[in-house]
């Protein structure tokens, strides 16, 4: 069995089961729930040392393989406990697979060194998005961005919600990267961003595209008249999964949209599972992805317009093909959405 098998079935299987299990899962950081993500309630970070203000750590139902700590940044759990208990991958694995009754797959051709590079790529990108929601702070930065955000009628703080952020240019966020000990080699490995000069100059806006919980990339929006309107990150596959599906379990009703700002703001208003094509087409393994993690039926919800009543019933024949038996569809009328 390689690597991925273990991934998929630690994000679609073990992950999942933990997060209504989190307060014991992580003791030390005497976690309340608060609607879909958990809070700690004293002042540790999650590098082991004790700060000044609580209840800043947070695992979010949307990424429940996650801890994330706004002062320092985002670790997985596997990682954190590994660190903290001094315990090898498998043995914490295995620890977490006991405390919600699962066996995880048997393992004999797992890789650590692939494994370790894995995981600095993935907090890499989670560092990246940390950065970018940061710069929205800043407000010689973020002013253009800031005011087209208010123009679709989001603050600030909506967009942080959203992972919504500011690429401000390529050498600023280089410059960050390298000071929290990512080499040149790994930054160019993950990112490539010299490959494509418009990202963080017509391209500044970024969007964490996560799908099942993993952050698999950015998307980079220009908030000008400049098309593409989106540039994708380097190997960002957007069929891989649906934009905006929770990874928890359970019986779920999955909504169709096709802008990931509808998506988001949605999730950010307490509605899961709100997924976006975010201009791709439906596909099989979208379908099959969502299916496995405990959809049970769709609601298509595209544009009114000529592109998106074909796409609707393009949408249709392959969920019907796909052994989906509940489809629902929404007409929107014009004016009711933007």
């Amino acid at each position: 069995m390689n690597n991925d098998v273990l991934f998929n079935w630690m994000e679609r299987e073990l992950y999942p089961a933990l997060f209504d299990n989190m307060a014991n899962v992580l003791p030390e950081f005497e976690f309340k729930r608060v609607g879909s993500k958990w809070i700690s309630t004293n002042t540790l970070k999650i590098n082991g040392e004790a700060g000044s203000d609580k209840g800043k750590v947070y695992v979010y139902a949307n990424t429940p393989g996650l801890l994330k700590d706004w002062r320092v940044g985002a670790k997985p759990i596997v990682k954190y406990l590994m660190e903290r208990r001094n315990k090898t991958y498998f043995e914490v694995v295995e620890a977490l697979s006991r405390t919600v009754n699962l066996k995880p797959p048997t393992n004999p051709d797992f890789d650590p060194k692939a494994y370790e590079e894995h995981q600095k790529r993935l907090s890499l990108l989670e560092l990246c998005n940390k950065h970018f929601i940061d710069n929205l702070n800043d407000p010689k930065k973020a002013i253009e961005v800031v005011t087209y955000l208010q123009s679709r009628g989001f603050t600030v703080e909506d967009a942080k919600a959203m992972e919504i952020g500011l690429i401000s240019s390529q050498s600023d966020l280089i410059l960050y990267l390298k000071k929290n000990g990512y080499s040149e080699e790994l930054i160019n490995e993950t990112l490539d961003l010299k490959a494509d000069t418009r990202i963080g100059n017509t391209h500044k806006l970024t969007i964490a595209f996560r799908s099942g919980g993993s952050l698999k990339g950015f998307k980079f929006r220009t908030i000008g008249d400049i098309n593409p309107k989106y540039i994708n990150s380097k190997d960002l596959d957007i069929n891989g999964g649906f934009f905006n599906l929770l990874p928890i379990k359970g019986d779920k009703d999955i909504t169709i949209v096709e802008g990931e700002f509808d998506a988001l703001h949605a999730t950010i208003r307490g509605i899961n599972n709100v997924v976006a094509l975010g201009g791709s087409s439906l596909n099989s393994i979208r379908i099959q992805d969502a299916l496995q993690r405990g959809a049970k039926s769709f609601t298509l919800c595209l544009d009114n317009d000529n592109a998106g009543a074909g796409g609707t019933e393009k949408a249709i024949d392959l969920l019907l093909k796909e052994g989906v038996n509940k489809i629902y569809v929404v007409t929107l009328e014009p004016g009711e959405a933007k």
